[in-house]
Parts: structure tokens; C-alpha cells; sequence
């Protein structure tokens, strides 16, 4: 539910995703897996595998398109160019099969219009028009006046973004970017990915409903997936003045998981159980983060979501965020996490 001052007329965009795995690291399911991977040309990726027991060896059938590495965190992936490869990870346990396709991504940003005075804003849009899905992409945009003198930068942030999918933020612009010549306005992006998880889309599996109560909007929304995995839906409000013109946006992402079964009351003890973990946690980084609390799951017998969302809530302070726990933690840092 979402408190405005404002009286619009209001778009749902909904993108619904459903996770074989959790966002992070591979969950040994079988002796052997195999599983299909996008990587894209450039990327070094770190892979934590749970389950497998101590990696022995990791091989790749093409090292001119991905090399790889063991560390003492995993395996290290380096993604040279176009092609495909397999990648093997035999671990004491089990052995995972990669079946990698190496691609470029294909991301392009739309360029903030005309807006001018203190409070003026632009709504953007990001469209991923190839395969692979980001758990948040940066666009920086550099503006500049007539001149070509660089007059300073906006980024837009984006969440959760699926293959062939569009997704909305908004750019301020304050007067001091009232001399910029929009078109000159270039952009770098940046992005996170979740390479380890197999996502897929079941928007068509979500039925939502949209009501205004006063100055409320409510929205609700059920999946029909029954299968494995997580399912979260993210949606886009639209605002719109009394001319139909866009004038802002807002992103909103909630899970639909019924196995998560979890609220405020039961959440306190966990936490309390989980402050000394986090307190004695050395490694701050998003994939140590995510393995320490999958451990801590695993050895009190809950669910990793029953863990996972009074972590994602306690360091927030909201209910629904774009970015997972061990995300927000790592961003955080280790004292102001343990500190909210």
C-alpha cells in the first residue's frame, strides 16, 4: 500500500519472476547438474557453490571463450569473448555441469527531456532488449551546456530486470541543470547480476488488483505458481497530471513465496539468534554474506527466506526493497548493519 498526496490515474507494470535457485551461490540438488548459463563478454565472476563440499577441480571445455579458477571462495569465471563452453566444478560432493553461451549485453537507456526549475524531474526508461536477467543496472547520465562543458552527472537506478523487459526511474534535474543541451547528454551503465540463479518469467501466473481509498493506492497480488523456487512480483506505479503527462514513477517488489511464512513476531528471535553471526562475520562482501546466512538457516532447520526477510527488513526498514539482504548489507557495511 502506498500513501500519496497526489490525485492520479495510475499504470501497473508487473514482471514476475520465478527462481530455481536462491539469488545467490548454487544449491546442490543432485550428484550431478547441469545447468544453462548466459555470461557476458568482460564479466569476472565469483561462484559460491553450498553443498558441493570442498571444490577439487573446475575445467572449462574452450578457455579462449572462459577461463576459470578455483579460489578459497569457490571458482572464478573470466569471460573472454563470444562462443560457448562447458564448465565442470567437481566438488567432494557433487559436480556441476555449466552449459555457458557467452553474448554481449544489450541495454540501452532512453535520454532525460526538457525539464527545467528546482523541483523538476524526468522519467527514463531502460530497455533490455537481449537475454539475462540484472538484479540492478546504474545508468550515470553526464550533462553538458551548449559549449560541450560538462556541467555534472544524475544516475538512475533500475531493479530487477528480465530478458526482452523494460524498466522506469525518474532523474532529477535541479535548476543548476537548466543550461544543459539534452542533447548532448550521454550515459554509462553499470550493472549486477545474479549469473548462479535460473530465472524465469510468470507474469501470466500473477493476477493483481488496484484500488484508491482517499489519498491510498492498494495493491494486491497472488501467483498461481505452485512449482520450486521463489516467486516475486515488481511493479511500476505511473503518475500522471491532469494533461495525461507522465510527471513521476515509483518501483515496488514484494514476494509472493507462500513457503515464506514469516512476520514481525517471529522475526524478532531470529535476529536476535543472528546478531552475534553477523558480529562475528569477517567477510562483508555480498556472496560471504549469503553463504553465512544460508549456513545459519541450514543449522537451525528453517527456510532461507524465514531468515533472509527479517534481515532484508531489520537493514532497510521496509518490507519490500530492490535489493536482497546480503546486497544491502555489503552497501551498508558491517557497523551500520549491525547497527539498525
Amino acid at each position: 500500500m502506498k500513501n500519496m498526496k497526489k490525485s492520479m490515474k495510475c499504470l501497473i507494470a508487473l514482471m514476475v519472476m520465478a527462481m530455481a535457485f536462491c539469488v545467490t551461490g548454487v544449491n546442490a540438488q543432485a550428484a550431478k547438474k547441469t545447468q544453462k548459463v548466459t555470461f557476458f563478454v568482460g564479466e569476472k565472476i565469483q561462484h559460491t557453490f553450498i553443498g558441493y563440499g570442498k571444490i577439487k577441480s573446475a575445467k572449462s571445455s574452450n578457455k579462449k571463450v572462459i577461463s576459470v579458477k578455483k579460489n578459497n571462495r569457490g571458482v572464478v569465471s573470466t569471460v573472454k569473448k563470444k562462443g560457448k563452453a562447458t564448465l565442470t566444478i567437481k566438488g567432494t560432493r557433487n559436480t556441476l555441469v555449466y552449459k555457458a553461451t557467452v553474448t554481449t549485453p544489450k541495454l540501452e537507456a532512453s535520454l532525460p527531456t526538457r525539464t527545467s526549475g528546482e523541483n523538476s524531474r524526468s522519467i527514463v526508461t531502460l530497455n533490455n532488449k537481449g537475454v539475462g536477467y540484472y538484479s540492478s543496472v546504474d545508468v550515470k547520465y553526464i550533462f553538458y551546456d551548449a559549449n560541450g562543458t560538462m556541467l555534472g552527472y544524475k544516475n538512475a537506478y533500475f531493479y530487477r530486470v528480465g530478458a526482452k523487459k523494460k524498466a522506469y526511474a525518474e532523474v532529477y534535474l535541479g535548476s543548476s541543470y537548466d543550461n544543459a543541451d539534452l542533447s548532448k547528454t550521454t550515459y554509462e551503465i553499470s550493472y549486477r547480476r545474479d549469473v548462479d540463479a535460473n530465472f524465469k518469467d510468470y507474469s501470466k501466473k500473477v493476477k493483481y488488483s488496484l484500488k484508491e481509498s482517499g489519498s491510498n493506492i492498494v495493491i494486491n497480488a497472488k501467483s498461481s505458481y505452485k512449482g520450486k523456487g521463489y516467486v516475486y512480483a515488481g511493479y511500476t506505479i505511473f503518475f500522471y497530471d491532469a494533461a495525461g503527462n507522465v510527471i513521476d514513477c515509483e518501483d515496488f517488489y514484494l514476494s509472493l513465496d507462500k513457503k515464506n511464512k514469516t512476520n514481525a513476531e517471529k522475526s524478532l528471535p531470529v535476529l536476535q539468534e543472528l546478531l552475534p553471526v553477523i558480529e562475528a562475520q569477517e567477510d562483508f562482501t555480498n556472496d560471504a554474506l549469503y553463504e553465512m546466512l544460508v549456513s545459519f538457516a541450514k543449522g537451525h532447520e528453517y527456510k532461507n527466506g524465514y531468515v533472509m526477510w527479517p534481515v532484508r527488513t531489520a537493514v532497510s526498514g521496509k518490507q519490500m526493497t530492490p535489493g536482497g539482504a546480503t546486497e544491502l548489507m555489503e552497501l551498508l557495511g558491517k557497523e551500520e548493519s549491525v547497527i539498525r
